[in-house]
């Protein structure tokens, strides 16, 4: 199979195309079924996600799925038109006014995920892009989560799988990163778990691009850390029993976050300084969250029973941090 890994200057419009073979084992089969899978839709200044792993089952259908390769993004988007919405939002044209001339790669040649990167050079690791989108062009499989140290959440769980999850087709959000390389951490944009660099301010443009990717009920990814859930507005967990530990767990926080600002809170539960009320400790363990575009999403958020259950979980369990547990690792630019 070839990997074909369009290149666009953005500044001239020229492109090249850079071929090279890339020989697939079972082995890079089953570790590709390891998703990368940090999501957070949020309009605050925050706008780098680190990763999560979700194990997806193997099953038939991954399978039967064409061995055609594709050279539109999404199996729907060519190169042109990608850039044309990138135009449309300006996000070209506020990247040039900070003096950043970008250049707009896709990468389609994985059956499982598509990369959109935007960056200074085509040199330009991955991880250094100033923003890299991973989506999955296969419909969401939402696997089994198993806690360790959050209790009672089954029921929650179960009553998605019967009441919405095979009845939604959702966009698959495997890695969003915006940051901005030549900026600096200050107290105004402390460093948050999973940042290397500030954010671009790019955030609310990306979530519309991303909108306008989506034909499906919604758009779902895992927060991989607590600030990422705090930060995705108009984002909802899929199970209501972990929407109601969540925003008990919040209102436990809120007076540490106060005081200490999320960005260390968020680094303290990172290191494991989240402790409940027997002074056990507690692990950010997420679920998924889902953006509900369709009626029908909106209709399971609203249903009589997700309520009650959602209710019925939120109750203060006297979480806090302990910081002598974490204080000495938390990074200074967490401020």
């Amino acid at each position: 199979m070839k990997n074909i890994f369009k290149e666009t200057n953005l500044d001239n419009n020229t492109e090249k195309n850079t071929h090279f073979s890339i020989t697939k084992t079972l082995t890079d089969l089953f570790s590709k079924l390891n998703f990368l899978n940090p999501f957070a839709t949020s309009l605050s200044n925050f706008e780098s996600f680190d990763l999560s792993i979700e194990q997806e089952d193997i099953n038939g259908e991954c399978f039967r799925q064409s061995e055609k390769f594709t050279t539109k993004f999404m199996n729907k988007y060519s190169h042109e038109e990608v850039l044309k919405m990138f135009e449309k939002h300006q996000i070209i044209k506020q990247l040039k006014q900070k003096n950043i001339h970008p250049r707009l790669q896709i990468e389609t040649s994985e059956r499982y995920s598509h990369e959109l990167l935007i960056s200074e050079t085509i040199e330009s690791k991955p991880e250094n892009a100033l923003v890299r989108l991973i989506v999955s062009p296969q419909p969401k499989f939402f696997g089994k989560i198993k806690h360790k140290t959050i209790k009672n959440l089954g029921v929650g769980d179960q009553f998605f799988r019967e009441e919405l999850m095979n009845k939604i087709k959702i966009l698959d959000i495997k890695w969003l990163s915006i940051q901005n390389t030549k900026s600096h951490f200050t107290k105004n944009k402390p460093q948050y778990p999973g940042q290397k660099f500030p954010g671009l301010g790019l955030l609310r443009k990306m979530y519309f691009i991303i909108l306008e990717f989506s034909t499906s009920d919604g758009i779902s990814g895992l927060p991989m850390h607590f600030h990422n859930a705090i930060f995705s507005k108009g984002s909802t967990f899929v199970n209501p029993c972990f929407q109601g530990w969540f925003e008990s767990l919040h209102e436990d926080l809120s007076q540490e976050i106060e005081e200490h600002g999320l960005a260390r809170v968020s680094w303290a539960i990172f290191l494991g300084g989240l402790r409940d009320k027997g002074h056990n400790l507690v692990l950010w363990e997420p679920e998924e969250m889902l953006f509900g575009v369709s009626e029908t999403v909106k209709e399971y958020f609203h249903s009589k029973k997700y309520i009650k259950l959602y209710q019925q979980s939120k109750y203060s369990r006297g979480h806090y941090i302990d910081w002598k547990a974490v204080e000495k690792d938390i990074p200074t630019k967490a401020f």
